[in-house]
């Protein structure tokens, strides 16, 4: 597939299954807050956090939760219902909780582009039978997907029968040139 190209005027949706403390959601918050007015802008859409946001999570941060609860059939219509009412560019759902939803969202949402982001599974896990099936019938192996490592890449590819190129490998880290620790020498006293 071919790879979302973003503009400054963008608004990207942040699909999280929920916002509890620790974890990769928090620090998505955190960094979407970074992020505030620079390049496109950003919402985070929790699936199943039942309460209202209070800004703990990021000065300036919007986060709108659908308040699902347990097996809910037709979340996906609120979120897309969500996508088009705030014209959703790109809708980055988060891991393997949340790209059911996302994928019939923006099926149903007509022009917003789909990245699946993956972290990998815990050790001893894999994808069961019926997860297989329904990434086969909505067809989420050729859709645009970021993995943060090669072996959560291959994961994609040997559990659900991703092709390898349609998975691009982002791995998390940090440029140390950038946020290098402020020297003795620069340090302001």
């Amino acid at each position: 597939p071919s790879f979302p190209t973003r503009r400054s005027s963008d608004l990207i949706l942040h699909v999280v299954h929920s916002v509890e403390p620790g974890g990769t959601e928090r620090m998505l918050c955190r960094l979407v807050s970074a992020l505030d007015g620079v390049g496109a802008n950003h919402i985070i859409c929790s699936l199943r956090d039942p309460r209202p946001f209070d800004g703990t999570l990021g000065d300036g941060l919007e986060i709108i939760s659908l308040s699902a609860k347990g097996r809910d059939r037709f979340l996906y219509r609120r979120l897309a219902k969500l996508i088009r009412d705030r014209s959703v560019d790109l809708v980055h759902a988060r891991n393997w909780g949340t790209w059911t939803d996302a994928a019939l969202a923006c099926r149903s949402s007509n022009n917003a582009q789909l990245l699946l982001g993956f972290h990998g599974l815990q050790n001893g896990q894999s994808f069961t039978k019926f997860q297989r099936l329904r990434a086969k019938l909505l067809n989420m192996d050729a859709l645009a997907t970021i993995a943060v490592s090669n072996a959560a890449r291959e994961v994609l590819v040997d559990s659900l029968g991703f092709d390898r190129n349609n998975v691009r490998v982002i791995r998390n880290g940090v440029n140390s040139r950038q946020f290098a620790p402020v020297s003795d020498q620069t340090r302001i006293v």
